[in-house]
């Protein structure tokens, strides 16, 4: 019988060591929710709560706000007439994105296309990732963002002032070797940087006018005012010619 009874109290103390063991474990778990530990390095902001404030599970109130800061993600739109070029070359895998920073330009991944132009405006969302370790790009700011789909080479570009559009397409004032202008018309591409590709009608070296053109007739005398001498006014006809030239 005192061997029965010895059993029956180990039994019961073995039973309390497990709850006992079972309550230190749920203690552990419960001082591990007491911690949140952030899923991304970041910067905090203004924090809504301080010590000793109550708070309560799932409420509308975040205690603090977490941005990531390197990388740093960037949006921005473009037409959305550039959706099939997009599509083409990020397939080819040739985007890509510089973001104007204050120590220079960044250069950053693609990283999102969206799956619809906004009818709103007309635009399509696009996004970058960017490495940020000198913090030159804070969340929130405004930034410079140049999206580089393809780079030609070979091509003939002239300054965008120096095209006149008419009904029949593109013109520019050709300068001769005589300073006489020649009313010619070109078939235009993408215009970078104040900059407008000639697909066809001009060759590297062909001087165009840039300014004055309104005044001009096919066949007038134009004046490089460039060339003019110190002092010396330009005439209200003349126009400073600037040569195609070939992008490398």
């Amino acid at each position: 019988e005192q061997a029965d009874q010895a059993e029956t109290k180990v039994a019961t103390l073995a039973a309390t060591i497990k709850a006992d063991e079972a309550a230190v474990e749920n203690g552990r778990l419960q001082l591990e929710f007491c911690t949140i530990l952030a899923p991304i390095d970041g910067r905090t902001g203004q924090l809504p709560v301080a010590v000793g404030n109550l708070i309560k599970e799932n409420s509308d109130t975040a205690m603090v706000t977490i941005n990531q800061v390197d990388p740093i993600k960037v949006s921005f739109t473009v037409p959305g007439r550039y959706f099939g070029e997009l599509q083409k070359y990020r397939e080819a895998g040739s985007l890509k994105v510089l973001i104007a920073g204050p120590g220079g330009e960044l250069e950053g991944t693609f990283s999102f296309l969206d799956n619809s132009v906004d009818s709103t405006t007309g635009t399509i969302l696009l996004k970058a990732e960017v490495g940020n370790r000198g913090k030159s790009l804070w969340p929130g700011q405004y930034v410079d963002v140049r999206l580089i789909i393809t780079t030609r080479e070979g091509i003939t570009v002239v300054p965008s002032q120096a095209i006149q559009v008419a009904q029949d397409g593109a013109h520019v004032f050709v300068v001769k070797d005589d300073m006489t202008v020649e009313d010619r018309r070109i078939a235009i591409g993408t215009i970078v940087a104040g900059e407008t590709v000639v697909e066809s009608g001009l060759v590297p070296g062909e001087r165009v006018v840039t300014d004055g053109q309104l005044q001009l007739t096919n066949g007038a005398k134009v004046e490089d005012r460039a060339a003019s001498a110190p002092g010396q006014a330009a005439q209200p006809a003349a126009a400073g010619p600037e040569p195609s030239r070939s992008m490398p």
